[in-house]
């Protein structure tokens, strides 16, 4: 009796689900996502490596909706470099919302003029992070009235826009008024 191996017989890869996970979080700047990728149809001790989501868009989307998927990098460990399995990604919906930011104007310190003119006034952010490669422009600033006072002058502040890449949807934006500048004393000749 002679037994022989049978050479020609298949093995045929296993389907293995990589699925990223609903996410949402506050506007920040990137696409990180806190998520863990979910795994579906792995066999025996086979183990999947290198596994994270991230959301296709750093930005607010429309009814702050974004997508999330699953990243490359990831290394399926099968004793086969990973030839065991036909790999699939999927996505899953995700939410980003917008950040509380707050402005206002640095302290201002001029002279009497006879105006509520606030010059040299500029937006500076107050409350909450204006994050890498966002920028605030424009803005009006007026004092309420002309008079002299020291450290107790309010600028109005209106007007200011954020440039983030998705016309300011990403911040939510309060415009503060600077309640602590000052109006000193004109010099006047007799």
């Amino acid at each position: 009796l002679t037994q022989a191996a049978n050479t020609t017989s298949t093995i045929t890869q296993a389907p293995l689900s990589l699925n990223a996970v609903t996410d949402s979080k506050t506007y920040n700047g990137n696409t990180n996502s806190s998520g863990v990728v979910s795994i579906t149809g792995l066999v025996g001790g086979d183990t999947v490596t290198g596994l994270g989501q991230s959301f296709q868009n750093k930005n607010v989307l429309g009814a702050n909706a974004s997508t999330l998927q699953v990243n490359g990098g990831f290394t399926v460990n099968d004793g086969n470099t990973g030839g065991n399995y036909n790999v699939t990604t999927n996505t899953a919906a995700g939410t980003i919302n917008p950040a509380a930011l707050t402005v206002s104007t640095a302290n201002l310190n001029r002279m009497y003029d006879g105006t509520t003119n606030a010059t040299g006034a500029a937006p500076v952010v107050t409350g909450g992070t204006l994050f890498a490669g966002d920028t605030l422009a424009g803005g009006t600033f007026a004092f309420t009235n002309k008079n002299v006072g020291t450290g107790n002058k309010t600028v109005n502040v209106s007007g200011v826009t954020v440039s983030d890449g998705n016309a300011g949807a990403n911040y939510t934006l309060t415009q503060a008024a600077n309640t602590t500048s000052t109006i000193t004393q004109a010099p006047l000749s007799l």
